[in-house]
């Protein structure tokens, strides 16, 4: 974290002035209090010094702004170890003492913003150790399209450890689930990956709809795939036409992007990879269906 590095910085710093006041030698001045011991602040002597603190001080005093703010608990907590150096009575211990407990300071707020990394680093990777899952995202009356697709990602090395699709049974909500309780702990258990099957009937569907939302706000990863009768300019809501996304429809760079696609599925969800001939054949059989359904009535032409 930068502010660890910008704290740690400031503490070596000190060190290196708190070196300067333990040399400082007792001075030939006013012999009544060096023989006690004292050093006297004065302003040939040991001004320099105090002005080297105080540009130090400054200098800490602004990247505590920078980083926590004026008005913060940590920039006040700091300023209240620092005095005027000429009211001190022992310059050399009453400085010193004054950066001992500025160092000290220092290094409690890197404690707590080390905690804190640990603690977030700790979120990510509790948040890593959630189990992948395909997520298909579909209007039930796609149920030919969908059902075409989770053919295709059943040849790749899908099953229902790792896929939901709630229009095919084995792949769907289990008897007597609640639908809408069954996506949230999808979405809490799992790292979905979700599949958006984009068409005129998904954007009806105000559950679909919520997934898509659940799906942008938590950041899933995704991949849009449009049906044969739907255009890039009729996609809207978060997940709209300014992603890429994968037509079906013939002219298109479908292939391309399908086995761009199967790359990146076999990777995240660590696959065995296909044979080329195989991937290729399901690939296109896949398409070969999507392309012919006629969606007005649902069946094969």
């Amino acid at each position: 974290m930068i502010s660890i590095d910008i704290l740690e910085r400031q503490i070596v710093l000190a060190e290196n002035l708190l070196g300067k006041v333990n040399n400082i030698p007792n001075c030939n001045r006013r012999i009544d209090l060096v023989a006690l011991g004292y050093v006297p602040y004065d302003k040939v002597y040991t001004k320099p010094l105090s002005i080297e603190v105080d540009s130090w001080e400054m200098e800490t005093k602004e990247y505590l702004i920078e980083l926590y703010g004026e008005n913060s608990r940590q920039y006040n907590a700091f300023c209240a170890n620092i005095r005027p150096k000429d009211q001190y009575f022992d310059f050399r211990e009453e400085l010193k003492d004054e950066l001992l407990h500025c160092i000290s300071y220092l290094n409690t707020l890197i404690k707590i913003a080390e905690t804190k990394e640990k603690s977030q680093s700790q979120v990510k990777k509790d948040e890593n150790k959630k189990p992948y899952k395909l997520f298909i995202s579909h209007a039930t009356e796609d149920i030919l399209f969908v059902r075409a697709l989770v053919n295709l990602f059943e040849s790749m090395g899908f099953n229902k450890t790792n896929m939901f699709c709630s229009s095919i049974p084995e792949y769907g909500i289990e008897l007597s689930k609640d639908i809408f309780q069954t996506i949230r702990d999808l979405f809490d258990k799992y790292n979905l990956y979700v599949i958006f099957v984009h068409s005129p009937r998904y954007y009806q569907k105000i559950i679909t709809l919520n997934e898509m939302g659940a799906a942008w706000v938590l950041k899933t990863d995704f991949c849009s795939i449009l049906t044969n009768d739907m255009d890039l300019n009729k996609m809207n809501g978060v997940v709209n036409n300014s992603t890429i996304s994968i037509k079906v429809v013939d002219g298109t760079d479908s292939e391309a992007r399908l086995n761009e696609l199967k790359e990146n599925l076999i990777s995240l969800f660590k696959l065995d990879d296909m044979n080329l001939n195989t991937w290729e054949r399901k690939r296109d059989e896949f398409l070969k269906i999507v392309r012919s359904i006629n969606n007005e009535s649902q069946v094969v032409v």
